[in-house]
Parts: structure tokens; sequence; C-alpha cells
């Protein structure tokens, strides 16, 4: 399995702190402005994170989140019960940081990424980061949304994250095994993109260049032409 990676994170147009974060085979971004172009051949774990309670927690978290994928060896899982334990375990993790970590009780993160095996990929969420498949420019939500709709308020709620209480809870990251074809994109991405930027310009971006950086770097304008009212971080992924 030879992948080529193309990845972006951007502060957007109204928060003041970046609370993303890209974990690529072992590299990792939190920076604003951020960008790698990468081939993956074999075992590897590609993901989108986004951090979230309150200026420093959601930056603390998603970092947190990053660092202890390499702790647990992710990269090192075979199954979809493999990568649903070592889940449970970051969450749990992150949930113990914030415990002793003053002002940071209820820090968490959401996730959206994949595992490389020889054979095919390991895709995983926990949240409302995304994981789009887009062929001949038609776009398909891959990720389970761990998100109610919204409300008479005007407001979503998510329904799991990792870490994000105080008490222990229970992780299904949704974990599946799946098969990229030749004319498959995939697209990682953080809410600041698809809560802003519709299928039909996403998928048009996509159709409208074979390059994975040239990708990456337009659906990050496509977001700050939208408003960016959050982070948005990008990784598009081929068979290469």
């Amino acid at each position: 399995m030879k992948l080529r990676i193309g990845a972006a994170t951007h502060l957007g147009l109204v928060r003041t702190s970046h609370q993303d974060c890209l974990h690529i085979d072992g590299w990792t971004a939190s920076s604003s402005g951020s960008r790698l172009r990468h081939h993956l051949d074999g075992h590897g774990v590609v993901a989108v994170i986004d951090g979230m309670g309150g200026h420093a927690g959601g930056e603390v978290a998603a970092r947190i989140t990053s660092a202890h994928l390499a702790d647990c060896r992710l990269a090192n899982a075979t199954s979809a019960e493999d990568v649903d334990q070592i889940l449970q375990q970051v969450s749990d993790h992150v949930r113990g940081v914030g415990a002793i970590t003053e002002g940071h009780a209820n820090m968490g993160a959401t996730i959206a990424g994949f595992v490389v095996t020889p054979d095919d990929l390991l895709l995983f969420n926990v949240g409302d980061c995304s994981i789009l498949r887009i062929t001949d420019g038609f776009v398909g939500q891959l990720a389970v949304i761990d998100r109610t709709d919204v409300d008479a308020s005007g407001r979503t709620r998510l329904t799991q994250c990792l870490g994000g209480a105080t008490q222990a809870t229970v992780v299904d990251a949704h974990a599946e095994r799946f098969a990229p074809r030749e004319a498959d994109v995939l697209v990682l991405c953080s809410d600041g993109l698809t809560d802003v930027v519709d299928d039909a310009t996403i998928g048009r971006i996509v159709a409208h260049s074979k390059d994975v950086v040239q990708i990456s770097d337009e659906l990050v304008s496509a977001a700050c032409r939208a408003g960016a009212p959050d982070n948005v971080s990008i990784v598009a992924v081929r068979l290469g």
C-alpha cells in the first residue's frame, strides 16, 4: 500500500488559537500554516485531530492525542478491535491528563484517520472530523459523525470524543477496513471545512487537481473564502 499525501492546517479567520493537529506517519504539526508532502509506503497512521476545551485545553488535548497515538503503537494495529482498544487508551489518557491539570478537566479531542496495512486501510473516527471519499467529483462520507442534528437553538452537540469528561467513558472508534481504488481521493478534515464548504465545491476542487498538496491548499482556501470561523485542517490522500 503506497500513498501520496498532502496536508495543510490553518487558524481560520475568526479563532485566535489553533487547536487542530495533523498526525502523519510520526510527523505532528499543530501550527497554523503547516504544510506537508509525504509518500507513505507500508505501515503508518494518518489522522486529523481537532482539540476542544477552551483556549489552552484544546491545544493540549490535540497534542496529547497525537503523541499517544505513537506511544500506543497504533501503526501496528491489524484489526478493527486493535484500533478500538488503542483509541480507548488514548481517550483515557487525555481524560487522565486533564484531571491533573488545573483548568483542563473537560479537555478533549475529535479525530478521523486511518492505519495503513499491507492490503488495505483501517479507518477510524471519534467525533465530527470527516473521512471523505471523492471519486470523479462525487463525495461520500466514510466517517460516522458523532454529533446531534441542529436543535432549536441552532447548536449541535457531540455525542462522543476522546477525553472530554471527568468520568470514564467508553469510546467507539467506528473502526472498519477499507480498500481504496486508484480513482479515489480520500480527504480527512476537521469540521472547519465541512461546516462551511459544501460537497459540490469539495468534489469540484478535488476533480480539477491530481496533486495532493494542491488539493489540501485549495480546500483550505475554500474554507477561508467561506469565512473560516473555525480552524481548518486537511489531509488529501491518493494511491501512488
